[in-house]
């Protein structure tokens, strides 16, 4: 008898020192917090008042293990200057957890903090995925709104998959589906107010890779950059959400 009072009296203590305030403790649960930096600048990341990551870049993103809850105070700042760049709450809710980027766009201007959750949209039908464009060209697009018709090349034509129209430089544009089962496009990039076509699709000077590691329901933004040297344009991926 005496031992099956221990046994409750144990088994109660244990329950007790598993609950507050007669609720369950629920464990801490934890994700990596990822943050890709494009840019020249080195950053300092802080998250709830502690330093998560120091000296991050271009070559040195953050991926960083962190606990999921609501409204962290996430602070990112650039080391030369001192500057703060980020100073905001941030959702860390599920796993995996959000991908965050930092995007100089111009050495005068603060970069953008974006999201994958900026990537939000409906998913992408059948055996096929979705991108948008961030137009960073610094080149023969600068200042330029333009227009960019996607292209297959099978069987010595090209074939037209795709269009996003009124792509503006420095912003994002709107999105294209495309099919998953093709491994490179060709862009024809058009200027939108005169119809004048600054990359034509024979050139074969505009690549568009198929992105990701995924290759359907997926959800990309890629950045869009021109070579100062010869009229030559390639993307590569800024953020890639799977829905």
């Amino acid at each position: 008898m005496n031992k099956h009072y221990f046994l409750f009296f144990f088994i109660a203590a244990l329950f007790a020192g598993c609950t507050k305030d007669g609720e369950l403790l629920k464990k801490p649960t934890f994700s990596n917090l990822n943050i890709k930096f494009i840019g020249s600048q080195l950053y300092q990341a802080v998250l709830n008042d502690k330093i998560i990551g120091d000296s991050l870049s271009s070559n040195k993103p953050l991926n960083q293990f962190v606990e999921l809850m609501d409204n962290q105070k996430l602070t990112i700042k650039i080391i030369e200057t001192g500057t703060t760049v980020v100073d905001t709450l941030i959702a860390l809710t599920h796993t995996p957890s959000p991908r965050f980027l930092i995007l100089e766009t111009d050495p005068n201007s603060k970069p953008l903090f974006l999201s994958a959750d900026n990537l939000a949209t409906t998913p992408p039908g059948g055996d096929s995925l979705k991108v948008n464009l961030f137009n960073a060209d610094t080149t023969h697009t600068k200042g330029k709104i333009v227009d960019i018709a996607i292209y297959q090349y099978v069987g010595g034509q090209y074939n037209l998959k795709g269009e996003i129209k009124n792509v503006a430089n420095g912003d994002f544009s709107g999105y294209v589906q495309l099919p998953s089962n093709i491994g490179s496009f060709f862009m024809e990039i058009i200027d939108s107010s005169n119809g004048d076509i600054i990359v034509t699709k024979e050139s074969r000077a505009g690549r568009l890779a198929r992105p990701g590691s995924y290759r359907t329901n997926n959800v990309f933004s890629l950045l869009l950059k021109g070579n100062p040297n010869i009229i030559s344009y390639s993307t590569s991926i800024l953020l890639e959400q799977k829905l």
